[in-house]
């Protein structure tokens, strides 16, 4: 199947199901992966002058904020107070390279329970899967929260899934960090994913679900489980 690229922007969305069988004859995994980036950049940069400040609000409240000193917490304060173009440039390609490095690691994840599985494609089809299933789960999910951010002034309470059911917890809460993990982006990606492994690994529907999902889950449970080692 010979989609352009330009098309599989749109069809990842529209019709997800083509786009995955495309993905398994020409991966394309860097023009999805790029779009991510410059999305997520875009998001970063744009709202550094929200989403600075709040970090530095949140880590106040963990156990790396009560070992740095007032002063350190007032210096870090002060990097938003007047903000460049520059420095909103440098908070976009971080943001972005962040964004690139997690879309590999996660590729990575997901190829070994593949292979674990009896799975046939190969990592360039998997990180083609991965890197469009992203492109909607990172990427769209940036410009989406975009708008809502910058309306509220805020990005802590802009949750796209149930989690805006106990907003009031706060962010570092354990029940809105677990239901964080339901958000609509999230769950549209893993549905993404499976898809990719029916059509590249050749899976039946309930193998690839038990696969994608099991991998995501262990992802999801770690990171929920070190992040709550410095809360």
């Amino acid at each position: 199947m010979n989609e352009s690229v330009f098309a599989r922007f749109i069809t990842i969305v529209t019709d997800p199901v083509r786009t995955m069988n495309a993905v398994r004859e020409h991966p394309r995994w860097a023009a999805a992966a790029l779009a991510t980036v410059l999305l997520v950049a875009v998001y970063s940069g744009v709202t550094m002058h929200i989403t600075g400040p709040e970090q530095v609000d949140m880590m106040q409240d963990t156990r790396i904020g009560e070992m740095m000193g007032p002063e350190q917490l007032d210096n870090m304060y002060a990097k938003y107070d007047d903000i460049s173009v520059k420095d909103r440039v440098m908070a976009g390609l971080s943001g972005g390279i962040g964004t690139l490095i997690a879309v590999f690691i996660v590729a990575l994840v997901y190829m070994l329970f593949g292979k674990l599985a009896g799975g046939a494609g190969t990592f360039r089809q998997i990180l083609g899967v991965v890197a469009w299933a992203h492109y909607v789960g990172m990427g769209l999910n940036s410009i989406v929260k975009l708008p809502i951010v910058l309306a509220k002034g805020t990005s802590l309470d802009v949750s796209l899934g149930p989690a805006i059911l106990v907003v009031e917890r706060g962010v570092t809460d354990p029940i809105y960090q677990l239901l964080s993990m339901f958000d609509l982006f999230t769950v549209w990606t893993v549905i993404l994913i499976v898809l990719g492994f029916e059509s590249v690994h050749g899976f039946a529907r309930n193998k690839a679900v038990t696969v994608v999902v099991g991998a995501w889950l262990l992802m999801s449970f770690t990171m929920f489980g070190v992040s709550r080692l410095f809360i």
